[in-house]
């Protein structure tokens, strides 16, 4: 009986810890819930915040001017050629000054600096110091530096507001999916915004250019061979192609002089450079680094020889592209092989082959005399690579945390992913900077209502649009055909050549800062090898075989590996 007691009383107890612990569960769940009840609130509470904060300022997403109230936008932005940039303010250009009126948003210039490295340093101290401005516009922010403030919460995420305040641009994401692709790292997140082309002639950029007309004088033919390029240069050297009895032609000048461009010629061998100096090489399937290839050594012993021989400008070291300019518009042509997006960029002035002295007829223009060349057959490898573009290129665009207004400013953003903003970024609004004429033939206008000569088409498009330079976030246009039409004809005979070096890939987050760290002392290693090399300063090889351990004790063989890495994600998406 005692026992059959004990018994009941354990179960007894039994079920009421069983009880006990039910009610325990009961509880926590209550908790919970609290707990979730009250994150909701907050999340509600936040919202109704950011509400009555876009309220305030009377934002309406949909239609311009965006916000009732004016507000003000602090920005930094860069410009990576001296075609925009202190010539003319941005806090006075027309492109400006119309949206500012157009959208009730007051842009404030905190800085505006010319070219890549310069950009670059100043972006990374304002970073240092906290001096942020609200946005990035206009810039070069590569990969892994996108990365970097973007995960340390320098750059805001994008992806939200894309969503729900830029129809236009998720439009281009149904179309190209691609792009959406090449824009998301690694975490999901997107960083930054994009300049995007889908035109296959607008993907064949910076390339040699040859003077048809000294070909024509002089009865050569297209180069096929490294050899025929040599002779051909030799020709424009001794044979006076401009007839004005001086040996003052330069065979080879590079649009922009310094070495990192210089360094592109190589893929008269076969290779092609990205911004590391990695190259895809297709038959291998794998990512190599062209300067301790044997073709890249073979490339220093050509360049070297045209240097020697006063083929290649020997200035090179020091040109400018103003001073290219200057010598490639002289009154009698100079300029054999060039280096650069455009013809016009580099020379100007009369063709050599003028009807008459009246520039407002193009055969008259000396940038006429110039068409793209067609990639000769590379030593050893036999192949013919023209470099190209991307279709879509991120890092154009960034938000800091210290904008006040994110949504604002990601539908103004927004205008410049369709046709119309396109157009209004590449090439004004007309009346302004460009009108059709009475035949139906596109002009550029000076402020006097004049057509501008080939030699003010800069002058106008600097001074109320944005794109000379590169580098804008926005959409190539269908319409740019008509400011490109003569250029767009010398670009469609070659494009079928073109190649990207290597595919648009993140890296993954435990190699992001050493391949910073590792390329920010091979890339200047390199150049300066380059330079010294071409103009005698060390024995190629003698030195050739230091030059690659120095390279490997830099880090070179695990940059290499950690590329290749990223290749293998890339090819698994």
């Amino acid at each position: 009986m005692k026992r059959a007691l004990v018994i009941i009383l354990c179960l007894v107890m039994a079920l009421s810890m069983m009880t006990g612990c039910g009610t325990g569960k009961e509880s926590k769940s209550e908790a919970t819930q609290e707990t979730d009840q009250t994150d909701n609130a907050n999340t509600n509470e936040e919202e109704k915040k950011m509400d009555a904060r876009l309220e305030k300022i009377g934002f309406t997403p949909d239609s311009w001017p965006l916000v009732e109230q004016q507000i003000k936008v602090v920005l930094s932005g860069m410009t990576h050629s001296k075609l925009l940039g202190s010539a003319v303010d941005w806090d006075k250009n027309k492109f400006w000054t119309r949206l500012e009126e157009r959208t009730n948003i007051d842009f404030e210039w905190l800085s505006l600096v010319q070219g890549g490295r310069a950009f670059k340093e100043q972006m990374n101290l304002a970073f240092a110091s906290g001096s942020l401005p609200d946005i990035f516009f206009k810039c070069k922010i590569d990969r892994l530096e996108e990365l970097k403030y973007g995960r340390e919460g320098g750059f805001i995420q994008l992806e939200g507001y894309i969503a729900e305040y830029m129809p236009n641009l998720n439009k281009l994401f149904e179309e190209y999916p691609e792009i959406k692709k090449s824009i998301t790292t690694p975490d999901g997140h997107i960083y930054t915004l994009p300049d995007i082309n889908v035109s296959e002639a607008g993907k064949v950029q910076t390339n040699l250019l040859i003077n048809k007309v000294w070909m024509d004088k002089l009865n050569i033919k297209d180069p096929e061979t490294i050899d025929d390029f040599y002779n051909m240069l030799v020709a424009f050297r001794d044979e006076d192609p401009n007839e004005n009895g001086d040996a003052d032609e330069i065979p080879l000048c590079v649009g922009d002089g310094e070495a990192p461009n210089l360094i592109q010629l190589v893929t008269l061998f076969g290779y092609q450079n990205n911004e590391h100096n990695m190259f895809l090489d297709k038959e291998a399937d794998e990512i190599v680094f062209v300067p301790t290839q044997d073709a890249y050594k073979d490339f220093l012993k050509f360049m070297k020889r045209l240097y020697d021989e006063k083929l290649l400008d020997n200035e090179f070291v020091t040109l400018n592209r103003d001073q290219v300019k200057a010598k490639g518009s002289m009154e009698d042509a100079r300029l054999g092989v060039i280096r650069a997006n455009s013809p016009g960029l580099a020379v100007g002035g009369l063709s050599q082959v003028a009807t008459s002295d009246d520039l407002t007829i193009e055969t008259n223009e000396r940038k006429e005399d110039y068409k793209f060349m067609i990639p000769i057959k590379a030593p050893n490898n036999g192949r013919q690579i023209l470099q190209g573009a991307q279709t879509t290129t991120p890092g154009k665009f960034a938000i800091t945390p210290n904008c006040k207004y994110p949504e604002v400013i990601m539908a103004f953003m927004d205008f410049f992913y369709t046709e119309e903003g396109g157009t209004y970024l590449w090439v004004g609004e007309e009346g302004s900077e460009y009108v059709f004429d009475d035949k139906g033939k596109f002009r550029w206008i000076l402020e006097d209502g004049s057509y501008a000569t080939s030699d003010r088409y800069n002058d106008v498009r600097k001074s109320g649009t944005l794109q000379p330079g590169g580098h804008a976030p926005g959409y190539t246009p269908e319409f740019k055909k008509h400011i490109d039409g003569p250029l767009r004809k010398i670009k469609e005979p070659v494009a079928k050549y073109t190649n990207v070096a290597a595919p648009a890939f993140y890296f993954e987050e435990k190699d992001i800062k050493k391949v910073a760290i590792t390329t920010a002392d091979i890339k200047p290693f390199v150049e300066r090898f380059f330079a010294e090399a071409v103009v005698g300063q060390v024995d190629i090889d003698a030195e050739w075989d230091n030059y690659v351990v120095q390279l490997n004790k830099m880090g070179l063989e695990d940059l290499v590996d950690i590329y290749n890495s990223a290749y293998d994600l890339y090819k698994q998406n």
